[in-house]
């Protein structure tokens, strides 16, 4: 069996980001989360005030997530 041991290094990384930004609608409503898309059915929680001619409803969700590496 070989021993194990320890060793400091000193490792460059670049300095970069990525974004990445898709479109869950489609997503949700395969996991059966339907109603909050549609105009009729969808029922918009207390903290949005509620119209006589308001049908809320949710039209789309966006995820958008940004990772950056950089030299501290």
């Amino acid at each position: 069996m070989q021993s194990t041991y320890r060793q400091l290094l000193n490792i460059t990384l670049p300095t970069f980001a990525i974004k990445y930004k898709t479109l869950l609608k489609e997503t949700l409503q395969a996991l059966g989360i339907t109603e909050a898309f549609d105009s009729n059915k969808a029922q918009p929680p207390a903290i949005i005030p509620p119209k006589p001619t308001d049908n809320s409803y949710i039209s789309d969700v966006i995820q958008e997530v940004v990772i950056k590496v950089s030299e501290l």
